[in-house]
């Protein structure tokens, strides 16, 4: 085979896969808005993409992936744009709010944000879960979500 069979070969299949790309990265930019629509109530005070680092409860290969990470008066709610991954939490549930750099075994070159809150011990041995998130300002959510100490 010759060499100019050979690069046509492997422009082709950049050529194609780029397409396939652009098509995947289009899609994902639709079902975002369409999440960003879903999670719109009068209550709303952010929505925003986010990356789910996972669930602690749900293991390392469940609630992960890309999607809308959403805050109202009385939730947080992680949309995801395919799978199961969908999180919804109760404000009152929420035990502290933080940044972290690994979750679940995985590291991430920015900080996360990190949610601890209670569920029932049914569902947990603990009665305490967690979560990470990769958001585009970890400060804001961390301000916003942040419990105060007892006094």
């Amino acid at each position: 085979m010759g060499a100019g069979i050979v690069v046509l070969i492997v422009v082709v299949v950049l050529a194609v896969a780029g397409v396939g790309w652009m098509l995947a990265s289009k899609a994902a930019d639709r079902r975002l808005a369409e999440l960003r629509t879903d999670v719109d109530r009068p209550d709303l005070e952010r929505s925003e993409s986010a990356t789910c680092m996972g669930v602690a409860s749900k293991g390392t290969g469940k609630s992960k992936g890309l999607g809308v990470l959403a805050l109202s008066a009385d939730q947080v709610e992680f949309k995801p744009v395919a799978g199961e991954g969908h999180v919804v939490l109760e404000r009152a549930a929420i035990t502290g709010a933080g940044s972290v750099r690994t979750f679940l075994g995985k590291e991430s070159s920015a900080d996360l944000l990190h949610l601890t809150w209670t569920v029932p011990t049914d569902e947990v041995e603990a009665g305490i879960d967690e979560g990470a998130w990769r958001v585009a300002d970890v400060d804001w959510w961390i301000g916003r979500l942040a419990v105060a100490p007892p006094s």
